[in-house]
């Protein structure tokens, strides 16, 4: 039978390398990056965050809260981000199946790990270990 035909559970699926998840951290990395901006660009032009927050901490408050959206949504939705999409990845649970949105949840939270970057640039897939899922083609 037809890989494509058998449920996810069934599937043969690998688990992807460290250089396939560089890529999506870095394809994620600009995405992130053109929506923080443009998220910016509109806060400012509707004046928005302007009377409340001094400009040095509206950066960081708009990027970190665009990178938790960016992957609860694409994940949650799709189980997948632009990174993984260009790859043909994709995120399970364990078993191989969809993984649940408290699962997506769990994963997105511990990204905003200050240095995470640093710790899954070790190989340390901590997003994956804690939340009980993985990245797989």
């Amino acid at each position: 039978m037809d890989n494509e035909l058998l449920p996810d559970e069934e599937r043969e699926v690998y688990e992807v390398d460290k250089r396939t998840r560089l890529a999506h951290f870095f394809v994620d990395l600009i995405a992130i990056a053109v929506l923080s901006y443009l998220i910016m660009i509109i806060t400012i032009q509707l004046e928005v965050f302007t009377r409340l927050f001094d400009h040095n901490f509206k950066i960081p408050m708009i990027t970190t809260f665009t990178q938790f959206m960016y992957y609860l949504i694409c994940e949650s939705l799709t189980q997948k981000t632009l990174g993984k999409t260009l790859t043909g990845s994709r995120v399970t649970n364990l078993q191989n199946g969809k993984a649940s949105f408290k699962q997506i949840l769990a994963r997105t939270a511990i990204r905003l790990i200050p240095l995470y970057p640093f710790i899954f640039l070790l190989n340390q897939r901590w997003h994956d270990q804690w939340s009980g899922t993985k990245v797989v083609e």
